[in-house]
């Protein structure tokens, strides 16, 4: 369940947000969790709400930012800052970097089948 305690956060003013959240009397007592600012959408809403319910992340505070600066500041980051890197907790979807895959050709074929009947207007 979330809280009233719940906390989320903007950077808008970065002297004031760092002045009040990157101290280490806070750093010791909560973890802060980044995603980005602007419109909210249903993948970091799904992503935060996961991790407040985990054991490491229970006790968070939810950054909205899309500054790299303060980001690289924070304990974990979803759906923003173009990394994918479990091992630093970076976790973009959108990352820049990405170039598997785990289609097999046959599956990429239906994906192009499944584009050309889309275009004509055709649904599965």
């Amino acid at each position: 369940m979330i809280t009233p305690e719940l906390e989320i956060v903007g950077t808008e003013d970065k002297k004031a947000f760092c002045d009040k959240y990157l101290k280490p009397e806070i750093r010791s007592q909560f973890k802060l969790i980044g995603t980005h600012s602007d419109a909210f959408h249903c993948d970091e809403v799904m992503a935060t709400s996961i991790l407040l319910r985990t054991k490491e992340f229970a006790n968070s505070i939810i950054v909205r930012t899309r500054d790299q600066e303060i980001l690289d500041q924070l304990d974990i980051q979803c759906d923003v800052g173009g990394v994918f890197d479990p091992s630093r907790n970076r976790f973009d979807h959108h990352q820049r970097t990405f170039d598997q895959t785990w289609w097999t050709e046959r599956d990429e074929q239906r994906e192009k089948e499944k584009q050309e009947a889309l275009t004509k207007g055709e649904a599965y």
